[in-house]
């Protein structure tokens, strides 16, 4: 359960990094850390 959450949270916290950043909006959460790692450059 702990595992769950934490993935969770990570994941919550990588789509509001991707919001403040103004990337593009994410299809999946994959998505959101290609953002993340590629700052917003396909």
């Amino acid at each position: 359960m702990a595992l769950f959450s934490l993935l969770n949270r990570v994941i919550d916290l990588g789509s509001e990094m991707v919001m403040g950043a103004d990337l593009e909006t994410p299809a999946t959460y994959r998505d959101i850390f290609r953002l993340l790692e590629n700052g917003g450059d396909n």
